[in-house]
């Protein structure tokens, strides 16, 4: 077996192990066409048009690297000169394009002393994932010029790497098909959106309500509020799930009918220590508060002689929002909202929300 052999089969299992299973071969690699560093670097292109890096796995990395990188916004195409030659994949790129590209821009010329000074000038790569929102490149990184026999090398293992990339994608995105299955075998509205925050699955009663508009619009595989004032919320609660922030709960609704709502939560996901970011990394269900039906306003302020205001609240109590909710659907503030739950409260004698609402519901059911 020859070596372009063996580091592509290394490269093979590397999807079924973590960052280590990369690095081995990748450093393999570097030594075999006399690179100082090899690379796999993933970047994704953000809804707000910025570049975002998704992981990064670098062999011996250089003190201080990482640091003068960010400094320099490195991760961005407009500062990064190499990542702007992406090419179609295994398609190889190497120092001879890159000494066509002037870098007269003075952040290009930040990047190319970066690269000087961390033997990273020289080199070549080649794209092995690109779908227009994630580019995952494979990179050899050095301090002098290519030769022949390295880049040949690299021609020979290129097509195992893109497998590797490949399975490593269809690995991760498994999950997706896995847990739609289990959530359309209870009826759940549910999306789970990847790294990029696309949208990769949906049940069908999540299906449904977006077919029925009004609260939710999907376009390129990205999910929005239909209403931009709630929008700009949603689209907060994503990037903070993305980021691994908890659960955040928010109410959407077509007009001012207490019925016309829908209740998005937005969860962030367990993350795996490395990966490629395909796997699920966030889970929106949606549902619609409990029936108005189920709770009569009239009863409700005949039996603990309620205002017409602490009827309209109990009646949204007993459906699940939260006072928050209530004081943003009457355009009141959340202390005024609080003041006539206390009212409620001592007219229906109990302490607590729960009892309440249990009340609330037992007493509508008769």
């Amino acid at each position: 077996m020859n070596t372009a052999m063996e580091i592509g089969q290394a490269l093979l299992q590397a999807p079924f192990g973590d960052m280590a299973g990369w690095e081995a071969p990748l450093r393999r690699f570097a030594e075999q066409t006399g690179s100082c560093q090899a690379q796999i670097i993933g970047t994704s292109h953000t809804a707000q048009g910025r570049d975002a890096l998704l992981f990064h796995c670098l062999t011996d990395p250089r003190p201080g690297a990482d640091h003068d990188a960010f400094a320099i916004g490195a991760v961005s195409a407009d500062v990064n000169w190499k990542m702007g030659m992406r090419s179609a994949p295994l398609e190889i790129v190497s120092e001879a394009k890159y000494a066509e590209l002037d870098p007269a821009r003075d952040k290009r010329n930040l990047f190319t002393q970066y690269l000087q000074d961390y033997k990273g000038y020289y080199g070549f790569h080649a794209t092995l994932i690109d779908d227009g929102d994630v580019n995952v490149t494979i990179a050899a990184l050095r301090g002098h010029a290519t030769g022949g026999d390295a880049l040949e090398m690299f021609r020979a293992i290129l097509p195992y790497a893109h497998s590797a990339a490949m399975l490593q994608r269809s690995l991760e995105s498994r999950g997706f098909a896995m847990a739609a299955e289990t959530f359309d075998t209870l009826d759940i509205a549910i999306m789970l959106l990847d790294r990029t925050g696309q949208v990769q699955t949906l049940t069908r009663s999540a299906d449904r309500i977006l077919a029925g508009g009004g609260f939710l619009d999907m376009s390129r595989n990205r999910v929005r509020a239909a209403q931009p004032a709630y929008d700009k919320y949603l689209q907060a609660a994503l990037r903070a799930a993305q980021s691994g922030h908890p659960c955040q709960k928010m109410i959407l609704r077509r007009n001012a009918a207490v019925n016309d709502a829908l209740i998005v939560e937005v969860f962030a996901l367990p993350r795996r220590e490395w990966s490629f970011g395909f796997e699920p990394r966030v889970l929106l269900t949606l549902k619609a508060p409990q029936t108005m039906r189920a709770v009569d306003g009239q009863l409700l302020a005949d039996f603990f002689q309620l205002t017409t205001a602490e009827s309209d609240i109990a009646q949204r109590l007993a459906q699940g929002f939260s006072r928050k909710d209530i004081a943003q659907q009457r355009n009141a503030s959340e202390e005024t909202v609080a003041t006539q739950v206390k009212s409620i409260f001592r007219k229906a004698e109990v302490s607590r929300e729960g009892a309440f609402i249990a009340l609330a519901r037992n007493l509508s059911s008769y």
